[in-house]
């Protein structure tokens, strides 16, 4: 939520809830928000550091820092694995203020279901639905594009495993988009491979955690030992590429590079045959998923 004039101090030191102090002139966020409201603040430390996050409005003038989105130490701009400032003696200043992630929207999370919040994950939203399943080949790294709606920390990464594969693991990826359109550095992966030797949702924490904004990514998929696995695929309304042919359903959904070992950084651009390998038909792209907080 955003205000017009809405600023405060705080003299609070370390990386926990701020207690606001009025200044003359201008309405603290307590004046202005109900308690339990969530605000788009900026932090201005007294040394000149900055933090820009996602604040809860809670009871006796006090700001939560909820969800941290970028920070700025003097030398170092983060916005990928941001923590809150740790501040020192001083006054600082708390403004409320759209931010460059834009409208925060939290991520629908039913977890109050047990089955519901074990199996809850997104999937990209130029996705109408499932569409079969694809089979995954050992050493083909399948790159799909994502569409992101909602800002969030990602958590976990995983596919839906419809047909097992003896003795097989399958890795998944995430990738920004580079200026060309194409995939480019890898942003988080899992710590480990999924285990696809049985079906279901596969879902594991990534190696590090990281805040992604709204908007296009590229995810990877790729078999790496065993016999390769079926998984479920997503069937896009749209795709970014266009269409591929004369057709009205040619539209080409994802590439693949083929002899991969692992996930690749960055994202190869072209394969041994040194093109893309791209698919057209819309039912078999591989769909990932990805759980956010």
């Amino acid at each position: 939520m955003l205000s017009n004039w809405t600023k405060a101090t705080t003299t609070t030191t370390g990386t926990g809830t701020l207690t606001l102090d009025a200044i003359t002139g201008f309405p603290r966020p307590s004046d202005v928000f109900g308690v339990g409201s969530y605000v788009q603040y900026s932090l201005l430390d007294a040394n000149g550091s900055k933090e820009s996050g996602l604040g809860k409005v809670a009871a006796s003038n006090t700001l939560e820092r909820t969800r941290i989105f970028a920070t700025w130490n003097g030398s170092t701009y983060n916005d990928v694995t941001p923590s809150a400032l740790n501040l020192s003696a001083g006054t600082h200043q708390v403004f409320v203020t759209p931010l460059a992630d834009g409208f925060f929207e939290p991520v629908p999370a039913p977890t109050t279901f047990a089955a519901a919040g074990a199996n809850r994950s997104i999937t990209s939203t130029h996705f109408y639905g499932g569409a079969g399943n694809v089979t995954l080949t050992l050493g083909k790294l399948f790159g799909v594009p994502f569409r992101l709606e909602c800002a969030g920390v990602l958590t976990h990464m995983g596919a839906y495993v419809s047909t097992a594969g003896a003795g097989s693991q399958i890795q998944v990826g995430l990738y920004d988009v580079k200026p060309d359109g194409h995939p480019g550095k890898l942003l988080a992966t899992t710590g480990s491979p999924l285990d696809s030797t049985s079906t279901g949702l596969k879902m594991n924490a990534v190696a590090a955690q990281i805040s992604l904004k709204p908007g296009w990514y590229w995810t990877g998929i790729l078999a790496l030992n065993g016999t390769a696995p079926q998984v479920k695929s997503g069937a896009p309304a749209y795709t970014p590429f266009g269409l591929g042919g004369m057709s009205p359903w040619d539209a080409l959904s994802c590439v693949t590079i083929t002899g991969q070992t692992s996930m690749p950084d960055p994202f190869l651009t072209l394969d041994s045959t040194g093109y893309w390998q791209s698919f057209s038909e819309i039912a078999v792209v591989p769909r990932v998923n990805l759980r956010m907080s």
